[in-house]
């Protein structure tokens, strides 16, 4: 691609409702304002706001995962955009792009940056389709999209979502979302929505979530992906983690740290179905 500056267009297209309002984050602006603001609380929220490439933050409902998500957010700095990428919970392409219209939260609607997803789409070189479908009931993108309202102040993102399932070309996508996001003038907030262990006792969530989080904080994308085939270990968005950790090294990032971990049984008891949540900055 050329360096030229990519230009947004206007907030036109069409427009997706919120598909889990009222079942992952609240549905009314007002409650849904005021439950992010006591999650911020909740984190004990450093005062201090930093620019960061890129962050890890869990996909689970406010109640689950809620404050793990809102204590990275809030030390956040503010950024005019994000580029979210998501695991695939619903039926659609094993990795897809939106590259179009408007969604809407509780908080107000967001124009997906079109000429920035074309740009992604094209640097991607055949790994991404384009599918707005597969989209429409997805919640890994979505429930991000309140925190950045409320917290990072983003104008407009762009929605990706990859399989687990599907084997996927994680290195080149990662230096592909790089070199889009070099040449387009921006600097976005890169998101990766991940849900660390699931579904099993707590002793085994926290000592395999403890591997897993030295790979994410060591940049080792490729020693993250085997140690979480060799432990077989539960992650949800296991290529979303290798490609953001690709593509902010790209963007260089150097640094990294843990800004939260916590697992369901913290805030909801079960203690023999558990899901870890880690919260992660990359600078």
């Amino acid at each position: 691609m050329s360096g030229r500056t990519v230009k947004r267009k206007g907030r036109t297209g069409p427009i997706r409702e919120p598909a889990v309002a009222g079942i992952f984050y609240a549905a009314q602006e007002n409650t849904l304002r005021g439950s992010l603001d006591l999650l911020g609380d909740a984190g004990q929220v450093s005062k201090g706001k930093e620019r960061v490439v890129a962050v890890c933050v869990p996909h689970g409902g406010d109640t689950a995962s809620g404050e793990v998500a809102a204590s990275v957010y809030a030390q956040v700095g503010r950024a005019r955009g994000a580029v979210i990428i998501g695991p695939r919970h619903t039926q659609g392409s094993s990795a897809s792009i939106v590259c179009g219209g408007i969604w809407r939260t509780p908080l107000g609607k967001l124009p997906v940056f079109q000429e920035l997803a074309e740009a992604i789409y094209k640097e991607a070189d055949g790994i991404l389709e384009k599918d707005s479908g597969g989209h429409r009931d997805e919640h890994s993108a979505e429930v991000q999209l309140p925190f950045l309202q409320r917290f990072v102040g983003i104008h407009w993102f762009v929605p990706v979502v990859l399989s687990d399932k599907d084997p996927l070309r994680v290195g080149e996508l990662g230096r592909g979302i790089a070199r889009a996001l070099r040449a387009s003038g921006e600097n976005p907030l890169l998101v990766a929505s991940v849900n660390l262990s699931s579904f099993e006792p707590l002793e085994d969530v926290r000592k395999k979530d403890e591997t897993v989080i030295r790979a994410l904080l060591g940049f080792d994308e490729e020693g993250f992906l085997k140690t979480v085939q060799r432990d077989a270990i539960p992650v949800c968005g296991v290529q979303v983690a290798a490609v953001v950790m690709t593509a902010a090294r790209e963007l260089g990032a150097g640094r990294s740290r843990l800004v939260s971990y916590r697992t369901s049984a913290q805030q909801i008891g079960f203690r023999d179905s558990v899901m870890g949540y880690a919260g992660i900055i990359w600078q």
